[in-house]
């Protein structure tokens, strides 16, 4: 954990709440604060009041500090985004790609690429032709020349 939170962040995150909620009180959301403070840092205790604030059933400040949805969706300062997955490759411009999908790495392989033409096909075998025409001709179609 790097920091509990303190009075003045707690006062004004108490003041964040209750504008958001105007039916929980700023006593009642210091005190579920202050009981909470021992469960993570200070960013993971606002994420955990904001979370239980935004969930319309939550009818009282104290369940900020009980156990619940709003304690797992929230996480410590520097653990990043859950939602997927990130890009292994070391480097800035990777972090904030999901893995299988990074935008950096794709822009490595078309750098990487040499740009040069694809080779022409190479002609059609005239036993392939001789096939094809007898499909052609059994269903009633006109004949084609293959050079």
């Amino acid at each position: 954990m790097t920091r509990s939170i303190t009075q003045d962040p707690a006062r004004v995150l108490a003041a964040l709440v209750t504008h958001l909620r105007p039916d929980w009180d700023v006593p009642g959301i210091l005190k579920a604060i202050y009981a909470a403070k021992d469960r993570g840092d200070a960013f993971r205790v606002a994420h955990a009041a904001l979370y239980a604030a935004e969930t319309p059933t939550n009818r009282t400040p104290a369940v900020i500090a009980l156990t619940g949805e709003h304690w797992a969706r929230g996480r410590d300062v520097g653990a990043g985004d859950t939602r997927f997955e990130r890009c292994d490759v070391p480097g800035d411009a990777h972090r904030s790609f999901p893995k299988g999908r990074c935008g950096a790495c794709r822009a490595d392989e078309l750098a990487a690429d040499d740009h040069s033409p694809t080779p022409v096909p190479a002609p059609i075998p005239a036993t392939y032709t001789g096939g094809a025409n007898l499909v052609r001709q059994a269903a009633g179609l006109p004949i084609k020349e293959h050079p």
